[in-house]
């Protein structure tokens, strides 16, 4: 018996469905905290910054990134546990393969779904949020999809 004594294997299929779901719910957070962070350092060092805007500017950029960021995350989600599962690629390069699927499915994605080109978002921008969220994402991925590995 592989794994801790007196556990099962985690099917493929679970460990799929997990990976996906950790991206999906964790991604957009992930995503949206680094722009916030980002585009509000400026003003945290300074100090010119009240304590309600300081959080009230968290929560719409999570909202936001939740209802845009969902898709991001389910494709580098879907293409991560595509490659760790069933190809058995689950190193770095993957997540940054991942990162730049997601980014270029902005460029269907954004026009349209909403008013805005890539040309408004900036590609670099996007594809550092996708690269910081798919990072994150990865890592917390990378035991589920290496256990599978060893009771296949």
């Amino acid at each position: 018996m592989n794994g801790v004594a007196g556990r099962k294997p985690m099917s493929k299929l679970l460990a799929f469905i997990l990976a996906v779901l950790i991206f999906v719910v964790i991604g957009p957070l992930a995503g949206s905290l680094a722009l916030w962070l980002g585009s509000n350092f400026s003003m945290l060092t300074s100090g010119n910054v009240s304590l309600s805007n300081f959080f009230n500017g968290f929560m719409f950029v999570l909202l936001f990134g939740y209802v845009l960021g969902f898709a991001f995350a389910l494709i580098a989600g879907l293409f991560v546990a595509i490659a760790g599962l069933w190809m058995r690629w689950n190193n770095l390069l993957v997540a940054f393969v991942a990162a730049a699927a997601a980014t270029l499915s902005g460029y269907v994605l954004l026009p349209a779904f909403m008013s805005i080109t890539m040309n408004d978002v900036g590609v670099h921008w996007l594809f550092l949020l996708c690269l910081s969220a798919t990072l994150l994402c990865w890592l917390l991925t990378l035991r589920i999809v290496r256990r599978t590995w060893q009771s296949a």
